[in-house]
């Protein structure tokens, strides 16, 4: 029990590097810092990215924990890392360079990645680490997608 333990809190850690790699990559990096706004829109909206980065962190307690219904916890995570995606898309997408702007294609190859994800699972009854190795997956590819 206890490496297992290890384990699945090693893929916990790659996952929040995950995020934070795409989203800090794409403050830093991608984000023009010459457009004069009041940056309501970046203010605002991290309201969802923050209420996504939540649900991420109930659904790794609730993961481990096996409490909740299957079905209605593939919603949870991949729903919760949709809205994530989505939300700092939105947010950051405005203040991008031109160049560097996420277009149509991407957004079908995030989201057909996560339904993916939801019609293996759900014709494959795995287990919630391979569920967050998912999520870890769409963050990394995220990331490689934005840059």
């Amino acid at each position: 029990m206890g490496y297992e333990i290890y384990s699945v809190c090693r893929l916990y850690v790659y996952l929040v590097i995950a995020m934070w790699w795409q989203y800090f990559d794409n403050v830093e990096k991608k984000v023009s810092k010459e457009i004069q706004t009041a940056g309501q829109a970046i203010i605002y909206g991290h309201l969802f990215i923050y209420i996504s980065m939540s649900m991420i962190a109930a659904s790794i307690q609730l993961l481990y924990q096996n409490q909740l219904n299957y079905v209605f916890m593939l919603g949870f995570v991949f729903g919760s890392a949709l809205l994530y995606f989505l939300s700092t898309s939105l947010v950051l997408h405005r203040y991008r360079h031109a160049h560097l702007r996420l277009g149509p294609r991407h957004l079908a190859v995030m989201v057909g990645l996560l339904v993916a994800f939801v019609l293996v699972d759900l014709v494959y009854r795995v287990p919630g680490y391979v569920i967050m190795g998912e999520d870890m997956l769409f963050f990394l590819v995220c990331a490689k997608l934005r840059t």
